[in-house]
């Protein structure tokens, strides 16, 4: 079924580089493909375009405050949608417009949260909203008091179909970064910081050394959101492990770099960050995470068949294990490849049409 919905997003591509902007762009784009009729309402920029594939771009929001609800209200009543989605960002225009529409327009609404919403600033969306859909059950299970209308749909990557058929940009990343073809690599994909875990890899990877084992880490990373205290404190265990001739910080600057990088890897290491997790499974890359965050996976992810689970002090024990088993890498191979169908936004666009649905 056909729908006309409004996406209204604080953020938006080219308008500015975050993660909120970049999901609505792709979640826009892709139900557009499912021949819904989608008006994006966005921050008024002259770097955002007016289109974005078929979608429409209403640049309108100068403030999003109580100033910026009015011209809101009038795009909404002219296009005259079937639903409204929010994807929330906490500001005030955001959490009026559920009670404001409640009362005059009653538009079915779905709210969208990527993040634990501030308790007090949300509350009008969280009651407004008809379906609240967030991206893992742990976030579900933190707002678990408006669960009967919370739905988790998974986040989509931000590698697309396009990405499996392009030429590579680097034909031979092994060869860029001074790697042997018969180096056994190790790949991290993050954020240096100390959230991400990069620690515990490093110590991983230092333990499988000592032990007469040579290995490579190729880090997908930058340096940027790290302090000077704490890249003095990582430079520190990596000479304390003997890593400085055996790592790599690869400082990609764009998704089809980060692409063809990865395709020097044996085996990507990422302890926390599920959409990256997703990401390097659609890469087709054997991929080993923590096993605290399997409850934020659904069920289709299975150990030893799509991606391997750790414990956090056995990290090092199961890295040994991958590379000592002559099977292993192809079995996850063949298992993330055939994962691919539910990662990308294709299949996030397909669930929210069938929230959208059960609304009208």
């Amino acid at each position: 079924m056909s729908l006309k919905v409004v996406l209204v997003s604080q953020n938006f591509p080219e308008s500015g580089d975050s993660f909120s902007g970049n999901y609505a762009g792709q979640l826009s784009k892709a139900l557009s493909e499912l021949n819904h009729e989608i008006h994006v309402i966005t921050t008024a920029s002259e770097k955002t375009k007016n289109t974005h594939g078929k979608v429409t771009v209403h640049k309108i929001i100068q403030k999003w405050g109580i100033t910026g609800l009015p011209r809101l209200l009038q795009t909404l009543m002219q296009v005259r949608p079937q639903i409204i989605h929010l994807n929330y960002t906490s500001n005030l225009l955001m959490n009026l417009l559920p009670e404001v529409n409640k009362t005059t327009m009653s538009i079915p609404l779905v709210t969208t949260f990527h993040e634990l919403p501030s308790k007090l600033m949300s509350i009008p969306t969280l009651i407004g909203s008809n379906i609240l859909t967030v991206p893992n059950s742990s976030l579900k299970n933190q707002i678990k008091k408006y669960e009967k209308k919370i739905e988790v749909v998974h986040e989509g990557i931000f590698f697309d179909q396009t990405f499996l058929t392009r030429p590579q940009h680097v034909e031979n990343p092994r060869m860029k970064f001074g790697i042997k073809n018969d180096d056994k690599v190790i790949g991290f994909y993050g954020d240096i910081s100390p959230d991400s875990a990069f620690e515990d890899v490093i110590k991983a990877i230092g333990q499988l050394i000592s032990t007469g084992q040579q290995f490579k880490l190729l880090a997908l990373s930058t340096w940027k959101n790290a302090s000077a205290n704490y890249k003095l404190t990582v430079m520190n265990l990596i000479e304390k492990n003997n890593l400085k001739n055996h790592m790599i910080i690869s400082n990609p600057s764009s998704p089809s770099q980060i692409w063809d990088y990865m395709g020097a890897i044996d085996l990507m290491v990422i302890p926390h960050e599920v959409p990256k997790i997703r990401e390097s499974m659609y890469r087709g890359l054997p991929t080993l995470t923590y096993v605290s965050e399997a409850g934020d996976f659904d069920y289709r992810f299975m150990d030893g068949i799509n991606i391997l689970f750790a414990e956090r002090n056995h990290l090092s024990t199961k890295i040994a294990e991958f590379f000592s088993s002559p099977h292993m890498s192809q079995t996850l191979i063949n298992g993330a490849e055939s994962m691919r169908p539910y990662l990308g936004f294709e299949f996030v666009a397909n669930q929210m049409s069938r929230i959208y649905s059960k609304l009208t």
